[in-house]
């Protein structure tokens, strides 16, 4: 309850999750759940991409993970805002 009283940047909130997406929503204070699952799902996906150095040159794997970021990001910044 304390961190919903804080005032949040909501620019810092779209940045952070552009670069590891949930951690903007953890900053937030929003949607908590939905943000530990999301951040989870990415250090597993990492894990796994990480011996399969060939997905980081395919440009669809790249593609998609840009568009998910922005829309993170996005969706962070209305949260905030609103």
């Amino acid at each position: 309850m304390v961190m919903n009283m804080i005032k949040r940047n909501a620019w810092l909130a779209a940045i952070l999750n552009f670069i590891v997406p949930g951690i903007g929503y953890i900053y937030a204070g929003k949607r908590l759940v939905f943000a530990w699952a999301i951040l989870v799902s990415m250090v597993l996906l990492g894990i796994y991409a990480y011996d399969k150095p060939f997905l980081l040159k395919d440009w669809l794997f790249n593609l998609t993970t840009i568009i998910l970021s922005l829309a993170f990001a996005y969706d962070a910044y209305k949260e905030v805002k609103s």
